[in-house]
């Protein structure tokens, strides 16, 4: 598992070392997906908390900005766009594709 630093510094140093080959090198940093695996764990929180799986997901989205999680589509695009020619000048980047959840100056 990478630090947070490293998924930011990663890419970049990557992007240098794999440049001269014509290689590009971004990274997508997302946060809560709503997957089986995510709709799994709200179940299982819900069976301990005495709670329904949608008012657990619910205090997830809370936490998020936007106040929703994101649908794999979302994430996908965003991936299908770095594989792009549109992004063909696009390297060394992380992308934060997670409604907020992550503050800070990079």
């Amino acid at each position: 598992m990478l630090s947070e630093h490293e998924y930011w510094d990663r890419p970049k140093s990557l992007s240098n070392e794999l440049a001269p080959h014509g290689i590009l090198v971004s990274a997508v940093c997302h946060g809560w997906t709503m997957t089986k695996r995510v709709e799994d764990l709200a179940k299982a929180r819900a069976d301990v908390e005495g709670k329904t799986p949608e008012e657990i997901i619910k205090s997830w989205e809370n936490q998020i900005p936007l106040k929703r999680m994101a649908q794999p589509h979302e994430i996908a695009s965003l991936v299908v766009f770095l594989a792009s020619e549109r992004a063909s000048y696009i390297t060394g980047a992380a992308i934060q594709a997670d409604r907020g959840v992550v503050k800070g100056l990079y």
